[in-house]
């Protein structure tokens, strides 16, 4: 009886994971929704019966995608083919939500490289190179028609934008794995409530307010703004293109210290979980406003142990 509910289970799998994919590359509207879905039979088959079935499976997804699909979109469904088999893996193992999280980005962003190696070394295309050309030739165009309305130098205004553009462009590998991270962070999000509701044990989540960073995080932001700040480095280097990578991950990393703290500080001053939140939506919103404040929250919070004092006082 258990085989058969077993082979049941197993073909409802191999089901769910054709649909999924069949409705992500034929289905424009629904494919917002399933694509995000697609790992999650991976997940399942893999913590529940081993990476040898989920293999098996992660061939027939792929066998399937070749017989109906045969070009470049058909990299985007394998792409969370592989991510759901890397993180179901991770579940498996009895590894905590974060260790599934990081599995999960370093899967993403090892296949966001290949896919960018490839498109350079096989079809001579740099999706980085000629995104930010294609910015340009619009920037020239709005710079030139809506200059004389702001009573603005069109060159100044040029000038200003491309200087951003550029710092983009040397943010590229940041980009990457902020890419990496987010898409993990959705698919883990989504998947692990519903591995749940069929008996399949997954971590918890540590409450985001006790989440903190590792306080060598400070030291290393603070090396890298002495870098770019100091002269050490000129513009197109890669020593200063390491420098402001090394600096926006480590900000980045810094701002959700902050936010946690404010989470915090609203757990232990009583407050109802909607103000924090509230906070955070703004700083995401407004974020070339905020985001330099809640850093530098995260920094103070690290280096003089807040929290501790709260608790001391309380």
């Amino acid at each position: 009886m258990k085989d058969k509910n077993a082979r049941i289970g197993g073909a409802l799998t191999v089901i769910l994971l054709f649909v999924l994919l069949w409705v992500t590359l034929y289905v424009p509207l629904a494919s917002a929704v399933s694509v995000w879905l697609i790992p999650l039979p991976l997940m399942y088959a893999v913590s529940k019966s081993g990476w040898r079935y989920g293999s098996m499976l992660l061939v027939l997804g792929i066998v399937f995608l070749l017989l109906i699909q045969r070009d470049l979109s058909m990299l985007f469904p394998i792409f969370f083919i592989i991510l759901g088999f890397v993180m179901g893996e991770t579940i498996r193992l009895k590894k905590s939500a974060f260790a599934v999280l990081l599995t999960g980005s370093l899967a993403n962003i090892m296949m966001l490289i290949l896919c960018l190696a490839g498109a350079v070394l096989i079809f001579d295309f740099n999706p980085v190179v000629e995104t930010k050309t294609a910015i340009e030739r619009s920037l020239e165009s709005m710079v030139g028609q809506a200059g004389p309305l702001l009573h603005q130098n069109a060159g100044t205004l040029l000038s200003m934008y491309k200087s951003y553009l550029n710092y983009l462009g040397n943010i590229a590998p940041s980009l990457i794995v902020m890419i990496g991270v987010v898409y993990a962070s959705i698919i883990e999000w989504i998947s692990l409530p519903i591995l749940r509701r069929f008996r399949i044990k997954v971590p918890e989540w540590v409450p985001f307010r006790r989440w903190q960073v590792p306080k060598s995080v400070v030291w290393i932001y603070l090396i890298a703004l002495l870098l770019i700040q100091t002269g050490l480095t000129t513009d197109g280097d890669p020593l200063f293109i390491m420098a402001i990578n090394i600096a926006f991950v480590m900000q980045i990393l810094l701002a959700i210290q902050g936010l946690s703290f404010i989470f915090y500080f609203a757990s232990h001053r009583r407050l109802p979980v909607i103000v924090p939140a509230i906070v955070t939506v703004a700083v995401i919103i407004f974020s070339f406003l905020l985001l330099q404040l809640v850093t530098l929250l995260g920094i103070i919070d690290l280096g003089f142990d807040l929290r501790k004092r709260l608790d001391k006082k309380k």
